[in-house]
């Protein structure tokens, strides 16, 4: 009998460890359910690896550490998901630089992102200024300490899509 309590209370041992674990990111790009679980990460991160480092939430530092190296920059957002990644896998963003966007872009349209038109703020960042065939994708940068850029609007062969506002400060 007592040996059956402990083999039960192991099992319980067992899966609220495996429980608490699961509620943790597995991987640097996320996910995390909010900004406290993301801070608490690189904390621990932190301390381990002793690299400078700093962390931003939706364009704002969140959390920052000194150390050795370069510093390790890390923009995240808070996706319409509710749930906290480095990228939000959708083509309205947000996203930390144009390459995201143009392969976000090119992800949705596949070989018709040759006659599409992307601008960031009004420049051309790909394609031409003259009549887009599949489209046109107009992104802009919201302004933060840390900027990044989410779709304004767009007009493609599908229809329109609505763009998104800046996220937040949290």
């Amino acid at each position: 009998m007592k040996a059956a309590k402990t083999l039960a209370g192991l099992v319980v041992a067992l899966c609220l460890g495996m429980a608490a674990s699961v509620s943790y990111a597995q991987s640097i790009d996320g996910p995390f359910v909010s900004k406290q679980q993301l801070v608490d990460f690189w904390q621990t991160k932190a301390i381990k690896e002793q690299q400078a480092t700093l962390i931003a939430l939706n364009g704002y530092k969140v959390f920052s550490s000194g150390g050795f190296g370069p510093s390790m920059d890390v923009k995240y957002f808070q996706c319409s998901d509710g749930l906290i990644y480095t990228k939000c896998n959708s083509i309205k963003g947000p996203f930390s630089n144009r390459n995201q966007i143009i392969s976000a872009v090119s992800d949705m349209l596949g070989n018709e992102i040759s006659s599409t038109t992307i601008r960031v703020d009004g420049n051309i960042i790909l394609g031409a200024s003259f009549s887009p065939g599949s489209g046109s994708f107009n992104y802009k940068t919201c302004p933060a300490p840390y900027s990044y850029m989410v779709l304004d609007q767009a007009y493609t062969s599908y229809g329109s899509i609505t763009g998104i506002s800046c996220l937040p400060q949290l």
